[in-house]
Order: structure tokens, then C-alpha cells, then sequence
């Protein structure tokens, strides 16, 4: 593939649009630039690794694994990623195939893995109405070192290519975007900078404050891949902007974090519009109610969802 050319293949999303793809409830994408293979967020089952065998995609050769958030949709996936990732490796050590993988293929020797400082915290909501009241990542930072190279961001954002960054950690300085407290969080998973020893009963609100996206210089603008964009999407625009240098939107992919049709999604609208965003590839958290407001302001949602591929060339 060429330097200046980013293929990105959403590998998990509520929905599907790919015969064979399985559709749940998170988010995950493949970024394919300058040589590089980058995952943005991992899903929260082994519904990435299912799609990507489905559309040939080999994920044991993905090099760097960014972690928007901790939430479990968007992190519980991860190992199945490396459990593959060791499969693999075993059946290399004894000289025997592994399903489809292709003679001689070998899994990259140890993926980085990027997101800021509290991803692995432990999170949970205390509700006896939910099913599921576990809300982060299963995974401490001890136990992923072992299969990945893990680097935990302070708010600087990482250039992975000529084109693509991380942007760290993402200012709230939009009024209208505060999110609230989406749980607890207290109990360290592994980073040495929590407090709390996970007392039951006691946390900080979580307001996922670790939340980041990455973005990359497209010829026509910025393409901005959001996780769940709980940092506020116009946040997260906010801070593209400043890290790159470029103000023009080419495209939005991935969870917005819009979630009905209030003040805050028609704001939020209006915002994008009023700034030269067109067109979206919202997904996952952005509800349909949003969406239609979306579109009543003149920015187009686009089809997405697993299996969907997205091309952005970079000549600028």
C-alpha cells in the first residue's frame, strides 16, 4: 500500500454491513499507513478477531494497539488479540500451520500499546438494573507488558507515522460537552498512581478523563478516528487542530458520543457545521436521534459498521 494512502477497516461496531462480519455493542478499527498497522481499540469480545479472518486481515501482524478509553467495549477484546498472537507463535515453535495463517508469517515480536495513564483502572457502576456492572478494562498494565510494549501517555501527543498521531491527552474547554460521571473508577490496575485500594463501595466519579483519539493529515484535511469520543468530539477536534497544525475536516470516524436528539447533540451539530464539517463516519455511540440531527444541520452520516473500508490520500 502506499505511504500516502490510510485504509481503515472497522473491525467491531453494533452493526455490520459485511457478509460473514459480526455486529456487538463497542468499537474497533484497523488503520493501515506507512508501513504501519495500527488498532484503535479492541472490542470487548472476540468479535475483531472474528471479522478480520473474515476479511483476511491478519491480526498478528498489527504493530501498535491504541487504547481510546478503558471502557470494556472498546478493551475486552484485547485478549483475544494476543491470545491469537501466542497461538500463532506456538504453532510457528512446533512447525505447524495455524488455521489459514500463511507459511512463514510470524506475529510481530511485541505490539506497542498507547493510551494515557488510567486505562487499566478498574471501573464499574454500582446499579443492581445492569448485567454487566464491571465497566473497565479485565487486564492490569503488569499483565499486558508481558505480550506488548505498553506506554502510558501524560498528555503529549505520539506521532506513529509522517501522518498519523495520537493526541494524548484531550482539554475539556467546551462548556456544552461536560459528560458527567459515567461510573466509578478507583482501584489502581497496575500504574502505581491510585490512591483508593478498591475498598468496595469507594471510587472516584469517572468522568474517563484518559479518553484520546487519533487523527491524520489527509490531503483534503484532518480524518479524526474517535473510540466513544467521551472527551467531547468538538474537544477532540479542538485538539487535532492545535497538534497538527491543520484546521480543515475531511472526515469524523468512530463513536461521537452523541446519544439522543438534546441541546447538546443540536449544539454539537451546529458547532461541526459552523466549522466545515460535512460528512461523518459516526458509529457505535452515536445514536440514531443524533444522527438524524446531524443531518438536519448539513453534516452527512455515512453508512458504517464491521466490515466497512475507508480510503484517505495524503498529498499535502
Amino acid at each position: 500500500m502506499p505511504d500516502d494512502l490510510l485504509h481503515c477497516t472497522v473491525l467491531c461496531d453494533n452493526s455490520t454491513n459485511r457478509v460473514g462480519c459480526r455486529g456487538e455493542v463497542g468499537f474497533s478499527i484497523l488503520l493501515r499507513t506507512g508501513g504501519r498497522l495500527v488498532l484503535l481499540d479492541t472490542g470487548p469480545s472476540d468479535t475483531a478477531v472474528h471479522n478480520a479472518d473474515v476479511l483476511g486481515i491478519d491480526v498478528t501482524q498489527i504493530d501498535t494497539i491504541v487504547l481510546s478509553h478503558g471502557h470494556f467495549d472498546h478493551t475486552w477484546g484485547l485478549m483475544p488479540i494476543l491470545a491469537r498472537r501466542a497461538a500463532v507463535a506456538r504453532c510457528n515453535a512446533a512447525k505447524v500451520p495455524w488455521g489459514d495463517t500463511p507459511k512463514g508469517a510470524v506475529p510481530v515480536a511485541k505490539p506497542i500499546l498507547i493510551a494515557n495513564r488510567g486505562v487499566f483502572d478498574e471501573k464499574w457502576r454500582e446499579s443492581a438494573s445492569l448485567s454487566v456492572p464491571v465497566m473497565g478494562c479485565l487486564c492490569s498494565k503488569a499483565a499486558v507488558s508481558r505480550a506488548c510494549d505498553v506506554r502510558l501517555g501524560r498528555g503529549e501527543p505520539v506521532w506513529l507515522t509522517d501522518r498519523l498521531v495520537w493526541l494524548g491527552q484531550i482539554p475539556r474547554v467546551t462548556p456544552f460537552e461536560s459528560v458527567g460521571d459515567l461510573g466509578l473508577d478507583g482501584i489502581d490496575g497496575g500504574e502505581g498512581e491510585r490512591e483508593n485500594e478498591g475498598v468496595e463501595g469507594e471510587g472516584e466519579k469517572d468522568t474517563v478523563d484518559e479518553d484520546s483519539a487519533l487523527a491524520y493529515v489527509a490531503d483534503e484535511g484532518l480524518v479524526i478516528v474517535a473510540g466513544c469520543s467521551h472527551s467531547g468530539i468538538v474537544n477532540i477536534i479542538k485538539r487535532a487542530r492545535a497538534v497538527t497544525g491543520v484546521n480543515k475536516i475531511r472526515d469524523l470516524v468512530g463513536g461521537l458520543h452523541l446519544r439522543g436528539n438534546g441541546k447538546r447533540e443540536k449544539r454539537a451539530a451546529e458547532w461541526l457545521k459552523a466549522n466545515g464539517v460535512y460528512r461523518v463516519h459516526a458509529c457505535h455511540c452515536t445514536a440514531m436521534p443524533a444522527k438524524l440531527i446531524l443531518a438536519e444541520k448539513g453534516v452527512l452520516p455515512h453508512e458504517t459498521g464491521a466490515g466497512t473500508d475507508l480510503y484517505y490520500h495524503s498529498g499535502i
